[in-house]
């Protein structure tokens, strides 16, 4: 389809048409950053969140009382010795 538009339009079209495409781009691009940038600041990077999780999800593990334990092996341990 765009060769089809560059083959029947002028040359000058076709480069306007091109100068606006990457323009448009370029500021989508921007925008991203600049979110990504304020994501970062605001939750920090990835392991800094795959951290909290874990740590979120052991704490959360150790207040349920139906758990004595957050580890599934020990867990298992110690119904065998029942």
């Amino acid at each position: 389809m765009i060769r089809k538009i560059c083959e029947t339009r002028p040359a000058e079209v076709v480069a306007n048409s091109a100068l606006c495409l990457i323009h448009q781009s370029n500021y989508l691009l921007e925008q991203r950053i600049r979110r990504l940038e304020k994501d970062f600041i605001k939750h920090g990077g990835l392991r800094k969140r795959k951290t909290r999780a874990r740590l979120e999800h052991r704490n959360k593990l150790m207040r349920n009382k139906s758990h004595k334990t957050y580890s599934p092996l020990l867990s298992n341990t110690a119904n065998f010795f029942r």
